[in-house]
Protein backbone atom coordinates (compact mmCIF):
# COMPACT_ATOMS: atom_id res chain seq x y z
CA UNK A 1 0.00 0.00 0.00
CA UNK A 2 2.53 2.63 1.00
CA UNK A 3 5.41 3.67 -1.84
CA UNK A 4 8.33 5.46 -1.52
CA UNK A 5 8.15 8.66 -3.55
CA UNK A 6 10.74 7.29 -6.04
CA UNK A 7 8.36 4.63 -7.18
CA UNK A 8 5.10 7.21 -7.53
CA UNK A 9 6.70 10.35 -9.23
CA UNK A 10 8.69 9.64 -11.92
CA UNK A 11 10.68 12.89 -11.32
CA UNK A 12 12.18 11.22 -8.24
CA UNK A 13 12.87 7.97 -10.28
CA UNK A 14 16.14 6.51 -11.01
CA UNK A 15 15.73 7.42 -15.04
CA UNK A 16 14.51 10.63 -14.77
CA UNK A 17 17.68 13.38 -16.97
CA UNK A 18 19.56 15.47 -14.65
CA UNK A 19 18.15 18.33 -17.31
CA UNK A 20 14.49 17.45 -15.73
CA UNK A 21 15.58 17.92 -12.76
CA UNK A 22 17.20 20.96 -13.45
CA UNK A 23 14.27 22.28 -15.22
CA UNK A 24 11.74 21.62 -12.47
CA UNK A 25 14.07 23.16 -9.56
CA UNK A 26 13.91 26.39 -12.03
CA UNK A 27 10.48 26.40 -12.51
CA UNK A 28 9.69 25.76 -8.57
CA UNK A 29 12.13 28.75 -7.99
CA UNK A 30 10.44 30.70 -10.62
CA UNK A 31 7.05 29.54 -9.17
CA UNK A 32 8.30 30.97 -5.51
CA UNK A 33 9.55 34.14 -6.77
CA UNK A 34 6.17 34.93 -9.03
CA UNK A 35 4.24 34.25 -5.15
CA UNK A 36 6.45 36.25 -3.32
CA UNK A 37 6.13 39.01 -5.96
CA UNK A 38 2.17 38.41 -5.43
CA UNK A 39 2.14 38.78 -2.20
CA UNK A 40 3.90 41.43 -1.78
CA UNK A 41 1.81 43.64 -4.32
CA UNK A 42 -1.01 42.27 -2.83
CA UNK A 43 -0.38 43.65 0.18
CA UNK A 44 0.75 47.00 -0.63
CA UNK A 45 -2.22 47.40 -2.35
CA UNK A 46 -4.14 46.28 0.32
CA UNK A 47 -2.61 49.42 2.76
CA UNK A 48 -3.95 52.10 -0.01
CA UNK A 49 -7.79 53.00 1.40
CA UNK A 50 -9.96 51.58 -1.75
CA UNK A 51 -13.42 52.70 -3.10
CA UNK A 52 -15.88 50.07 -3.87
CA UNK A 53 -14.83 50.21 -7.61
CA UNK A 54 -11.32 50.19 -6.71
CA UNK A 55 -11.99 47.17 -3.85
CA UNK A 56 -13.52 44.95 -7.24
CA UNK A 57 -10.52 45.24 -9.19
CA UNK A 58 -8.38 44.73 -6.13
CA UNK A 59 -10.71 41.44 -5.72
CA UNK A 60 -10.36 40.55 -9.58
CA UNK A 61 -6.57 41.06 -9.50
CA UNK A 62 -6.44 38.20 -7.00
CA UNK A 63 -8.64 36.14 -8.34
CA UNK A 64 -6.50 36.14 -11.19
CA UNK A 65 -3.33 35.89 -9.38
CA UNK A 66 -4.56 32.87 -7.70
CA UNK A 67 -5.33 30.88 -10.29
CA UNK A 68 -2.59 31.96 -12.59
CA UNK A 69 -0.70 30.18 -9.08
CA UNK A 70 -2.31 27.28 -9.16
CA UNK A 71 -2.24 26.81 -13.13
CA UNK A 72 1.67 26.77 -12.66
CA UNK A 73 1.66 24.25 -9.86
CA UNK A 74 -0.90 22.18 -12.13
CA UNK A 75 2.19 22.37 -14.65
CA UNK A 76 4.97 21.32 -12.15
CA UNK A 77 2.73 18.51 -11.17
CA UNK A 78 2.33 17.40 -14.80
CA UNK A 79 6.22 18.18 -15.66
CA UNK A 80 6.79 15.76 -12.53
CA UNK A 81 4.31 12.97 -13.94
CA UNK A 82 6.24 13.06 -17.26
CA UNK A 83 3.03 14.60 -19.28
CA UNK A 84 4.01 16.16 -22.49
CA UNK A 85 1.20 18.06 -22.29
CA UNK A 86 2.73 20.37 -19.50
CA UNK A 87 6.08 20.45 -21.49
CA UNK A 88 3.84 21.67 -24.28
CA UNK A 89 2.26 24.34 -22.74
CA UNK A 90 4.97 25.97 -21.20
CA UNK A 91 6.53 26.31 -24.79
CA UNK A 92 3.14 27.64 -25.45
CA UNK A 93 3.63 30.47 -22.64
CA UNK A 94 7.36 31.04 -23.35
CA UNK A 95 6.26 32.27 -27.28
CA UNK A 96 3.40 34.04 -26.09
CA UNK A 97 5.62 35.86 -23.75
CA UNK A 98 8.34 36.39 -26.03
CA UNK A 99 5.63 38.01 -28.57
CA UNK A 100 4.41 40.25 -26.16
CA UNK A 101 7.85 41.78 -24.87
CA UNK A 102 8.93 41.76 -28.41
CA UNK A 103 5.30 44.13 -28.54
CA UNK A 104 5.59 46.22 -25.54
CA UNK A 105 9.12 47.10 -26.46
CA UNK A 106 8.34 48.54 -30.26
CA UNK A 107 5.71 50.40 -28.46
CA UNK A 108 8.40 51.45 -26.28
CA UNK A 109 6.40 50.62 -23.09
CA UNK A 110 8.63 50.20 -19.67
CA UNK A 111 8.38 46.26 -18.83
CA UNK A 112 11.14 45.40 -16.91
CA UNK A 113 12.54 41.68 -18.29
CA UNK A 114 13.90 40.15 -15.27
CA UNK A 115 14.62 36.79 -13.70
CA UNK A 116 11.34 35.68 -13.84
CA UNK A 117 10.67 35.77 -17.41
CA UNK A 118 14.36 34.39 -18.36
CA UNK A 119 14.44 31.47 -15.50
CA UNK A 120 10.97 30.46 -16.93
CA UNK A 121 12.31 30.28 -19.90
CA UNK A 122 15.51 27.89 -19.81
CA UNK A 123 13.67 25.20 -17.13
CA UNK A 124 11.31 25.34 -20.58
CA UNK A 125 14.45 25.04 -22.83
CA UNK A 126 15.74 22.57 -20.63
CA UNK A 127 12.68 20.07 -21.01
CA UNK A 128 13.47 19.66 -25.28
CA UNK A 129 17.17 18.88 -24.32
CA UNK A 130 17.15 15.10 -26.60
CA UNK A 131 17.47 13.46 -23.62
CA UNK A 132 14.62 14.91 -21.43
CA UNK A 133 12.25 14.80 -24.81
CA UNK A 134 12.85 11.05 -24.67
CA UNK A 135 11.84 11.00 -21.20
CA UNK A 136 8.98 12.64 -21.88
CA UNK A 137 8.12 10.35 -24.74
CA UNK A 138 7.66 7.55 -22.24
CA UNK A 139 7.13 3.83 -22.91
CA UNK A 140 7.02 4.56 -27.00
CA UNK A 141 10.60 5.89 -27.11
CA UNK A 142 11.71 2.84 -25.31
CA UNK A 143 9.75 0.32 -27.00
CA UNK A 144 10.92 1.99 -30.26
CA UNK A 145 14.45 1.41 -28.96
CA UNK A 146 13.56 -2.17 -28.18
CA UNK A 147 12.39 -3.00 -31.47
CA UNK A 148 15.64 -2.15 -33.35
CA UNK A 149 18.34 -3.89 -30.71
Amino acid sequence: MYQRLTERVPLFGTDAPWVVRLSFVLFVFVWFLELNESLYALSISKLIHQTPQQHGGFVLMSVIWGGWQLFNVVLLIGIAYRGNWARVIQLILVVFGTLLLMTVQLLNQRFPVGLLYFGNAAATALLFVPSAAAWFGGSIVQEDRDARS
